[in-house]
C-alpha cells in the first residue's frame, strides 16, 4: 500500500541524495548525470483504499505478525532449554538423606554477602514428585524444590 507519505518521502529522500550543480538549473544530475526519479513518483498518486479494505489488511498483518511471534518464542523456548540443560544437573534423594537448604530471607541490619546462605542440616522425610520433597525442619514439614537442598556432607 502506498500512501502519500510515502511518496513524498521517497521523493525527498533523492532530492537530499542529489547533489545541486547550479542553482540556476532545474534539472536534478547526480554525478554529471541526470538523476532518475521512480516513475512512481512521476505518476498520479491513486488512492484506492476505503476504510473496509485497510481494517482487512491491517487484521492480515496482525495475524502474520502474531504467528511469527508465536515462531519466534517457540524457537526461544527449544533455545533456551537447550542451554539450560548443558549445565543443569538432576538431583535425587531419598527418604532418610540429611540436606541443606538454600536460605533466601535477608536479614535486617546484616551483610547478605557475610550470612550464611544454606542452613540446616534437615532430614527428607518424603518424596513429593521427581524435583519436589518434603523436608522435617524442627516441628514443621515443609515442601522445597530440589534446587533449594543439597546434601549434607560430614567431615
Amino acid at each position: 500500500m502506498v500512501t502519500l507519505c510515502h511518496v513524498y518521502l521517497t521523493y525527498n529522500i533523492i532530492l537530499l541524495h542529489t547533489p545541486p550543480q547550479d542553482i540556476r538549473r532545474s534539472n536534478l544530475f547526480i554525478y554529471s548525470h541526470q538523476a532518475t526519479i521512480p516513475t512512481a513518483l512521476l505518476q498520479p498518486l491513486k488512492l484506492t483504499y476505503a476504510y473496509d479494505n485497510y481494517v482487512q489488511e491491517l487484521r492480515k498483518r496482525f495475524r502474520a505478525t502474531s504467528q511469527v511471534a508465536r515462531e519466534n518464542v517457540k524457537q526461544a523456548k527449544i533455545l533456551a532449554k537447550k542451554q539450560y540443560d548443558k549445565t543443569s544437573r538432576e538431583k535425587t534423594f531419598q527418604v532418610g538423606d540429611t540436606v541443606l537448604l538454600y536460605d533466601e530471607m535477608i536479614r535486617r541490619g546484616r551483610s547478605k554477602k557475610l550470612e550464611l546462605k544454606w542452613i540446616g542440616p534437615y532430614t527428607v522425610t518424603e518424596k513429593y514428585n521427581d524435583v519436589n520433597y518434603t523436608i522435617k525442619m524442627g516441628r514443621r514439614l515443609i515442601r522445597v524444590h530440589a534446587k533449594r537442598i543439597k546434601p549434607f556432607i560430614e567431615h
